[in-house]
Parts: structure tokens; sequence; C-alpha cells
């Protein structure tokens, strides 16, 4: 995988998700940061479902023939997150972005988002469960604002109450 560093404030390393073993460790990471993050905001079997339709290797190689690209994040050789996004004709859209909880509220989140704002020079957009404060505090504080309400109708009869949150810091 190729590594890329930020150094603004941390000394994080990202790897580009280009083989069998990156996408092993993003399920892996997901099945880890996913429970924890959104166990006070959505029923085990929806956590559950969002799980397995995302974060199998078969979701993520289907998303990744479709443009997007996900990349794992490591401080002091620990795996602590993963991020994903997909370049737009207008904006780039973040479609993932989760970290370990020891590694929330240190600016990594920012860091992430300048990082990737300024190599596209673009608006960057994303969906954010409207139950998730702490996320929607974050994006905010970066620069991201709401753009509109979304609902999203899964195939089992769960619905994802979503914010469209928009960053145009250009």
């Amino acid at each position: 995988m190729k590594e890329i560093e930020l150094k603004a404030k941390t000394d994080i390393k990202i790897q580009k998700v280009d083989n069998n073993e990156g996408i092993f460790l993003v399920s892996k990471l997901a099945r880890e940061i996913w429970p924890e993050v959104y166990k006070d905001i959505l029923e085990k079997d929806h956590i559950d479902f969002l799980l397995k339709k995302y974060f199998v290797s078969e979701a993520i190689i289907e998303n990744i023939n479709k443009g997007y690209e996900y990349y794992l994040l490591s401080s002091e050789q620990k795996l602590f997150g993963f991020f994903s996004f997909v370049n737009e004709k207008s904006f780039i859209y973040i479609d993932k972005l989760y970290f370990l909880n020891d590694f929330r509220r240190k600016g990594i989140a920012k860091e992430i988002i300048d990082f990737i704002h300024k190599f596209y020079k673009k608006p960057l957009k994303l969906n954010v469960n409207q139950q998730n404060l702490n996320a929607i505090k974050a994006y905010l504080a970066i620069g991201f604002e709401i753009e509109k309400e979304e609902i999203i109708n899964l195939n089992n009869g769960l619905v994802n109450k979503d914010f469209v949150m928009v960053y145009k810091n250009l």
C-alpha cells in the first residue's frame, strides 16, 4: 500500500487500500468501531445490517470498482481508523471517516478534511446520522454546514435519518 504522512499536528500515516489485506483491515476496524460509535444511536440489528451492507470485503471491492478510494490510518504502528471518498463531478463525497475512540477529539478529522480539500480544491459533502451528535458537532467545528436532511430507506425496512453536510471553504 502506498503511504502518505500528515505532519501538521500528528504523526499520522495514511495508506491507500489497494489489496485484499487492506480491505480485510478496513472490514475488521469497522466491526470494532461501528458498534461502539452507534451503540446509543441505532439498534444492534441496524448496526449489524449496515456492517454487512457496507463493510464486507465484497461491498468494499464493489465501491472501489465504482471509484471510491479507501485509506487506513495509523500512528506509531497502531492502526486506528479509516476513511473513504469518491470524486464526483462538482464535489468530493466523503463516504466514511471513522477512528477508534482513543483517537477522536484530537483534530485528526480536520487534518484529513483539510488534506482532501487542498488536494482536490472542491467542496466536500458527507452524510451523518442525525443522532450522531458528536460527529455533527465535530463537522460543524471544522466548517461544515448542514445542507439538508435525508431519509434513506434500507432494503430490510430500516431507515437511516441523516444530515447532508457540505464544506465549501474554497
